[in-house]
């Protein structure tokens, strides 16, 4: 990592953030509703790919923008850059995937492995009490 410069992976998630409020607002202005109204929608991101143009120091104003580059009845393709002083220093192809609800019902346990002790979540099924008596997740 290079002092002074800010990482890759956060550039990645600001542009990641901020296309997925974009496609959100853009459906529901297509769907003719007020941000909030009504059933929410719930989307993820199904891909993201970025160009690093310029390196973009720590502590420095960004802008970034963002425009539905493509819209199908289950997706969003976002095209989104950021700016440092007017001038592009990345920019990206953000797909946002349309689901429902549903299919986000399950609950996360903590798996550990004696040689990393890296917690890693693993899918479970629902159930009433995910945890035994006394434990602590």
């Amino acid at each position: 990592m290079v002092t002074g410069i800010m990482n890759g992976g956060l550039t990645a998630t600001l542009i990641d953030c901020h296309s997925f409020w974009t496609a959100l607002a853009a459906t529901y202005q297509e769907e003719g509703r007020g941000f909030g109204e009504g059933t929410p929608f719930e989307f993820l991101t199904g891909s993201l790919q970025v160009r690093y143009l310029h390196p973009i120091a720590v502590g420095v104003e960004l802008e970034l923008r963002a425009r539905i580059a493509k819209s199908g009845s289950r997706s969003r393709v976002v095209a989104c850059s950021v700016f440092v002083d007017r001038k592009e220093c990345a920019r990206a192809e953000v797909t946002v995937v349309r689901i429902k609800c549903s299919r986000l019902n399950f609950t996360y346990r903590a798996v550990t492995t004696p040689r990393t002790a890296i917690r890693t979540p693993q899918p479970i099924a629902p159930r009433a009490n995910p945890l035994p008596a006394g434990s602590s997740p």
